[in-house]
């Protein structure tokens, strides 16, 4: 019995492996961009000019949206919504995968609505191409997309309280960077904040780590016997790990690397960093797509941590003790 649970161990530990790397491709999905929150709307000054400093100097292209509620019709059915207003690209406040059409886009008379509310209107989800009224005013259905809850996405041109920045400069600190952009743009300080890409980096480091533990419980013993290997051998080795450093390091988001390899320093502030963005999620007051987030990043660290434990105790179960 005893052995039949320890070979439990390798099948738990690969599909938990297997968990971790599909919660951190949907929070990379679900975490495009860094979401700025206001408690007031912007004004059109405000955006006008945001679009033109943006413009002029060549900054990411920022998408501005809020949630409200709505009352959509067709015929003599009537269902309470959630839509979503945006103006920039809808896939960054709200990214979802769309079973049929795509997103209204920049047309004003189109929108996108949930295959719930398709449901709930029609008891079907082929709705492209049909005629509904938002508050009273008639758009035609560009696309459905997968969500349950009755939700809806149109174009809008006022009355936002969230900004989406897409992307930062290589090398950057995409959070200070956001805060400074908004500055820039006379947009203001934001009352929260949503690390939105920061948090898709630290999912896909946490997924590889188990691999990683995985490697060194298994290639430093075999290290430790290959010590006798000629110079010649060890030199290509090392050259190797040369050449693959600039890639390494390409790869590795901006805020983990430091501008000067000789500040110390530097992960001391880190760690003080990401303890102030965690304590920004917690109070965070969270959309139904934030709440999405946070249950993912915390369902990926805690199977991370899982796969940690499991890699050292498949080591004493099955590696030979040194």
């Amino acid at each position: 019995m005893k052995h039949k649970i320890k070979w439990l161990i390798p099948v738990v530990l690969l599909a938990l492996m297997v968990t971790v790397f599909r919660l951190s491709a949907q929070l990379s999905f679900l975490c495009p961009s860094i979401s700025l929150r206001f408690d007031t709307p912007l004004t059109e000054r405000q955006i006008d000019w945001a679009r033109t400093h943006t413009e002029e100097n060549a900054a990411p292209y920022l998408t501005f949206w809020t949630e409200s509620q709505a009352f959509v019709t067709f015929q003599e059915t009537g269902v309470p919504a959630t839509q979503i207003l945006y103006n920039g690209d809808p896939d960054l406040p709200y990214p979802v995968t769309y079973r049929h059409g795509s997103a209204p886009g920049m047309d004003r008379n189109l929108c996108a609505i949930s295959v719930g509310l398709a449901w709930q209107l029609w008891q079907s989800d082929r709705a492209v191409g049909m005629t509904v009224e938002i508050d009273g005013q008639a758009y035609t259905i560009s696309g459905v997309f997968e969500e349950e809850d009755c939700r809806l996405l149109r174009w809008a041109d006022s009355g936002f309280t969230a900004v989406e920045i897409p992307h930062t400069p290589k090398g950057e600190d995409s959070y200070r960077y956001a805060l400074d952009l908004a500055a820039q743009c006379g947009l203001g300080m934001p009352a929260g904040i949503l690390w939105g890409s920061g948090m898709a980096d630290i999912g896909r480091i946490l997924c590889w780590l188990p691999l990683v533990l995985a490697g060194c419980i298994l290639v430093f013993p075999l290290l430790t016997k290959l010590r006798k290997l000629p110079s010649i051998v060890w030199g290509i080795l090392i050259l190797v790990l040369v050449l693959a450093l600039p890639r390494i390091l390409e790869i590795t988001p901006g805020w983990l690397t430091p501008t000067r390899w000789s500040d110390f320093g530097f992960y001391g502030r880190l760690w003080d960093s990401f303890c102030q963005r965690w304590q920004d999620l917690l109070l965070l007051s969270p959309t139904p797509m934030d709440a999405r987030r946070k249950a993912l990043f915390l369902g990926l660290l805690f199977s991370s941590c899982g796969c940690g434990v499991l890699t050292l105790t498949f080591k004493r179960a099955f590696l030979p003790k040194e």
